[in-house]
């Protein structure tokens, strides 16, 4: 296994959080936002939101979320 996913790998404690309800709802809020209008020109930056709200429950380093949106780009579809 390479380095830089063992580091997310291994540290199981942060493999599968609870959240809280105030850690639940600004992502619940954002998610019936975009269930709301899904074409809305705002999508994207509520998804952006979501994005941030979830590292921060799984408590990621920048070079985590680095590893976590290269992926993301990688694996988008055209």
């Amino acid at each position: 296994m390479r380095k830089d996913r063992t580091v997310i790998v291994r540290n199981s404690a942060r493999a599968n959080p609870t959240a809280t309800q105030a850690q639940q709802a600004p992502i619940i809020e954002r998610v019936e936002q975009i269930l709301s209008a899904p074409d809305a020109p705002d999508v994207p930056q509520l998804e952006a939101e979501i994005d941030q709200l979830v590292y921060a429950l799984y408590g990621l380093t920048d070079e985590e979320i680095a590893l976590v949106e290269r992926a993301s780009v990688k694996g988008a579809k055209p």
